[in-house]
C-alpha cells in the first residue's frame, strides 16, 4: 500500500519443478487505485510461465542427483550398522567358545585332580606295603601339586574369561552363565566358486564399492552434461484487467510469448576441470571395486581351507585322545597290579590332558572357522534385499 497515492495491492505466485527440469509457474495479483475524485480502479493479473531445458540440465539424471545422493547416503549408514552387527556376532561367537574351550578343561582338570588324589594314596599304601619306593610316593605328591596348582589357574582364567564375556554382552560383570555343550558341526561347506559367487552377491562392503562406482558413474555424465549449452524453450502467457468494480474487471487484454532462452558461458574452465575429475573419480572407484573383489575371493579361498583344516584337525584331536584314554586306563591298571611304574602314569597322564586339551582347542575351532566363513560370504545376518550387491547389478542391468 501507499498512503500518500491510496493504492494497494497483493501478488502470490506458485511453482513447482519436475524430473526432467521442467518448471511450471503460476502467479497471481490484484490491487487498486483511488483517484482524485475517491473512485477505485481495480486491476488483476494472472500469468503463467513455463521452461523446459533442452541441453544442460535436462532429464531425470540431473534433477534427481541429490535425492539419489541421499538415499545412497541412508544405504551406506545401514550396510555399515549390519556390517557391525555381523562383527559383534564373531566376536561373541569367538568369547563363547574360547570360554567354552577353558570350563571343558577346568572341568577335566578338576577329573584329573581326583584321579592324581587316588594314584597319591594307592602309591603311599603301596610304599607301606614295600612294592613302591620314596621316590614314587614324591613323584607323586609332586604330580599331584602341579595338577592342583594348574586347576586353581584355570579356574582363575575361566573366571577372567567370563568377566570380559560379560562385558563384550554388556551385562553386569558378576554374571555367570550357564554354558551349553560345544554344538557339532554338520554343515556342509560350498566349493570354492559357489562360495565366490555367495559373497559377491551378498557382501554389504562388495555392495557400498559398486554404489560408489554407480554415483561416480553418474557423476561423469552429469558432469558431461555441464559441458552442454545452457538452452531452453520458453513460454509465458499473462492475462490482466481493469475496471471500477473489482468483482467484475473489464478492459481485458492478454499477452503470451514463446522462444528460446541461452546463456553463455565463455572458456568453461570450472566445468571441464570438474568433469576430468568425475572420469578420474570413477576409473579410481572402479579399481576399488576390483580390487575389493580379489580380496574377497581370497578370503574365500583361505577361510574354506582353514574350515577343512580345523574338520580334519578335529577328527585327528578325536583319535589322539581315544587312544590316550586307552593308555591312561591301561597304565594305571597296571600300576594296581604291581606290573607298571609311576612313571608311565604320570606320564600317561599328561598325554591324556594334552590330548584332551588340543581336542577341546580344535572342536572350538570348528565352531569359529564357520562363523568367520559365513561372516566373509556375507550370510551371518539377514539383510534387506535393497543393501545387497545384486540389487545394484539388476539396477545397472534396467
Amino acid at each position: 500500500t501507499d498512503g500518500d497515492k491510496n493504492d494497494a495491492g497483493a501478488e502470490f505466485s506458485v511453482s513447482r519443478k519436475l524430473v526432467w527440469g521442467t518448471e511450471v509457474k503460476l502467479s497471481a495479483g490484484g490491487g487498486y487505485e483511488r483517484g482524485d475524485d475517491y473512485t477505485n480502479l481495480y486491476r488483476g493479473t494472472l500469468k503463467v510461465e513455463f521452461s523446459q531445458p533442452l541441453l544442460r540440465s535436462a532429464g531425470k539424471e540431473v534433477n534427481l542427483e541429490s535425492l539419489i545422493r541421499a538415499e545412497n547416503r541412508v544405504r551406506e549408514a545401514q550396510r555399515l550398522l549390519e556390517m557391525q552387527k555381523m562383527d559383534v556376532i564373531v566376536a561373541v561367537v569367538e568369547s563363547y567358545m574360547n570360554l567354552l574351550q577353558f570350563k571343558q578343561e577346568m572341568i577335566s582338570a578338576e577329573k584329573a585332580l581326583e584321579r592324581m588324589k587316588k594314584l597319591f594314596q594307592l602309591t603311599g599304601a603301596k610304599e607301606r606295603m614295600g612294592t613302591a619306593t620314596r621316590t614314587d610316593t614324591l613323584r607323586a605328591e609332586l604330580q599331584l601339586r602341579q595338577t592342583d596348582s594348574s586347576f586353581r589357574e584355570l579356574k582363575e582364567r575361566y573366571d577372567a574369561k567370563m568377566r570380559d564375556f560379560n562385558e563384550l554382552l554388556g551385562v553386569e560383570l558378576t554374571n555367570v552363565f550357564n554354558l551349553a555343550p560345544v554344538p557339532v558341526f554338520e554343515g556342509q561347506l560350498p566349493e570354492y566358486d559357489m562360495a565366490v559367487n555367495i559373497a559377491l552377491s551378498n557382501r554389504l562392503d562388495y555392495a557400498q564399492q559398486l554404489q560408489e562406482l554407480e554415483d561416480a558413474v553418474r557423476g561423469v555424465s552429469i558432469s558431461k552434461n555441464s559441458l552442454l549449452p545452457d538452452l531452453d524453450v520458453f513460454f509465458k502467457y499473462e492475462y490482466s484487467g481493469e475496471g471500477p468494480d473489482g468483482y467484475r474487471l473489464k478492459s481485458y487484454d492478454s499477452i503470451w510469448f514463446a522462444g528460446l532462452r541461452m546463456q553463455t558461458e565463455l572458456g568453461r574452465s570450472a566445468q571441464k576441470i570438474e568433469f576430468k575429475r568425475a572420469v578420474n573419480e570413477k576409473e579410481i572407484a572402479s579399481n576399488r571395486v576390483e580390487i575389493l573383489k580379489i580380496s574377497i575371493m581370497k578370503q574365500v579361498a583361505q577361510q574354506l581351507s582353514e574350515c577343512r583344516r580345523t574338520i580334519e584337525q578335529v577328527v585327528l584331536a578325536r583319535q589322539n585322545l581315544e587312544v590316550a584314554s586307552v593308555r591312561l586306563a591301561l597304565a594305571r591298571k597296571m600300576f594296581e597290579i604291581g606290573r607298571g611304574d609311576l612313571f608311565t602314569v604320570t606320564d600317561a597322564e599328561s598325554a591324556f590332558l594334552d590330548a584332551e586339551r588340543k581336542f577341546f582347542i580344535e572342536q572350538s575351532g570348528v565352531i569359529v572357522a564357520y562363523y568367520r566363513l559365513r561372516r566373509i560370504l556375507g550370510t551371518l545376518l539377514e539383510v534387506p534385499a535393497s543393501l545387497k550387491p545384486a540389487n545394484i547389478i539388476l539396477q545397472k542391468g534396467r
